[in-house]
């Protein structure tokens, strides 16, 4: 954009073009001054005494720094750190010229796109956040980093290099990560973290038959007491222990050998049975209900429970995810046969928040889905 002016100098008017670059919020831009006579033809002569001034919307200055090309043209530089409409004013001479200040518009940056890993997630130690950005930032150069504790207290960050943020939870919960440029959050804001204690963490089990002993171990679920239900395939039950790991109970499945278990709203157990094809339901007493099964079952395998008591059913041989009441009948199947949403050997299922549907399946790594049966 050209705009044309006059200067009343002390010895001769000059006319300036003022050439404007797009302007972006973070990003170095520009502006070219060209001195011309009363004739129009460019002075060709440097060393003439060009200043600008630039404001933001709120009348703050914005460095600026004014270089002579050495051809009779002058290149102004910025960095806005502000979206919308900035002034620049040109002076020659410690005079503004006609037509200053210049209006130039600051668009905002682009949401910045980029993949956040966490290691460690441990209460009291040093924890320390990778990003890496798939997008422009400017020489890739660190995002500032907001770290919440659950109570949305901030945590103290250091940047480690340009990429990793370390800090220490002395929390144990739910933080999030939030990570800004200029005002342009990141598309993967907020990143949770999940910051455990690991005093309560524990192991169980080995290879055998006894009680906590386990033979290929495959779905695992917890009930409300905090109890683990572990379907333990090879030995064809599932056994029960409580939060500490200690051996409580187990349901013998008749031969069978159970590749998934979850738990209902109600207390039911639901038990998934590979080769058989079967679905069962047992009490919170672990007395059988019932079982169902259906036609279009290959080898059903995963199984979830949402908060309405809908029984979710991974067959990855099928490619679907399939529907049913608490009773058993059946209310739809989840996946399509071609194109967006088409699911590849899906073998778990879980229910998310507003009973999304979150599957893992070799295609996409995890799919997720309304609870109508839409992809995400």
């Amino acid at each position: 954009m050209v705009n044309n002016t006059v200067f009343a100098g002390y010895h001769v008017k000059i006319s300036c073009d003022v050439i404007k670059s797009d302007a972006v919020v973070g990003k170095t831009c520009n502006f070219t001054i060209t001195p011309r006579d009363m004739n129009g033809k460019q002075l060709g002569v440097s060393a003439i005494p060009v200043e600008v001034i630039l404001n933001d919307p709120d009348n703050r200055n914005v460095v600026t720094t004014t270089d002579d090309n050495g051809d009779g043209t002058y290149m102004a530089k910025y960095k806005p750190q502000r979206e919308g409409k900035h002034h620049a004013t040109v002076t020659l001479y410690s005079t503004p010229i006609e037509g200053s200040p210049y209006i130039i518009d600051v668009k905002p940056s682009k949401k910045i796109k980029c993949d956040v890993y966490t290691n460690a997630r441990v209460v009291n130690m040093d924890c320390t956040t990778t990003i890496r950005y798939l997008a422009d930032c400017d020489d890739m150069e660190a995002l500032p980093a907001l770290v919440r504790d659950p109570g949305s207290r901030p945590v103290e960050t250091r940047i480690t290099t340009k990429h990793e943020v370390t800090f220490r939870p002395t929390k144990v919960g739910r933080h999030e990560i939030v990570l800004n440029k200029y005002g342009a959050p990141a598309d993967c804001n907020p990143y949770i973290i999940d910051v455990m204690d690991t005093k309560g963490q524990w192991e169980v089990g080995r290879n055998g038959v006894n009680n906590a002993e386990f033979n290929q171990p495959v779905g695992v679920t917890v009930d409300k007491k905090g109890n683990v239900l572990v379907a333990d395939f090879g030995n064809k039950r599932i056994q029960i222990l409580d939060s500490n790991g200690k051996y409580i109970d187990q349901i013998l499945l008749d031969s069978e050998r159970p590749t998934g278990v979850a738990m209902a709203p109600n207390g039911n157990i639901v038990v998934v049975v590979f080769y058989t094809k079967r679905v069962h339901i047992y009490s919170e007493n672990r007395e059988k209900i019932k079982q169902f099964t259906y036609k279009e079952f290959v080898k059903p395998y995963g199984v979830t429970v949402n908060s309405k008591g809908h029984i979710l059913v991974a067959d990855p041989k099928a490619h679907y995810i399939f529907v049913f009441t608490s009773d058993g009948d059946f209310v739809m199947k989840i996946g399509k046969e071609e194109g967006e949403g088409k699911l590849n050997h899906p073998a778990f299922v879980a229910a998310g928040r507003n009973d999304d549907v979150i599957v893992s399946d070799s295609r996409h790594g995890l799919a997720v889905f309304t609870e109508r049966g839409q992809f995400i």
